[in-house]
């Protein structure tokens, strides 16, 4: 009798330790993750990359969806950054602070920054920083000139 509850132990483990390795579709939901730092913007702040001079900054909702859609992230492939590129604007992209339970939700709101897009001189690549992390990223000429006219400058 024991040694069949010990059989019975041992295969319900292995058993669970086989199925708890099931994906359940996670990893898609995973994907979509980083780009939340794009959709969620309320605020968008451009700037020159070099010397950091703010050109303009981008508040209004509509204004900051066209700016997110026009980013369109589904068609940016991973690449590194030519040793060459000269860094030429930064799209700082900010998101009101969550109010947590317990937190009084007057008063002024304040943004904090959730994505940063650095992109480069007259070449289609981007660095895309999100969580301290940097992801290099060649983007398609439609997309690179976009944000090229963004600021006017």
């Amino acid at each position: 009798m024991k040694k069949k509850l010990v059989f019975l132990i041992y295969m319900f483990t292995f058993i669970f330790l086989l199925t708890g390795c099931e994906n359940n579709g996670e990893d898609e939901a995973e994907e979509k993750d980083w780009t939340d730092g794009l959709v969620k913007a309320q605020k968008v702040e451009v700037s020159l990359a070099k010397e950091k001079k703010l050109i303009t900054v981008i508040e209004e909702p509509p204004s900051v969806d066209k700016f997110v859609s026009a980013l369109q992230p589904d068609r940016w492939k991973l690449a590194d950054i030519p040793d060459n590129a000269i860094p030429e604007k930064d799209f700082t992209m900010y998101q009101e602070r969550t109010t947590k339970l317990g937190e009084s939700s007057d008063g002024p709101t304040t943004v904090k920054e959730v994505a940063k897009i650095t992109t480069y001189k007259d070449i289609p690549y981007i660095d895309f920083t999100i969580h301290n992390n940097i992801f290099g990223f060649e983007v398609t000429e439609d997309i690179a000139e976009y944000l090229a006219k963004q600021g006017g400058e």
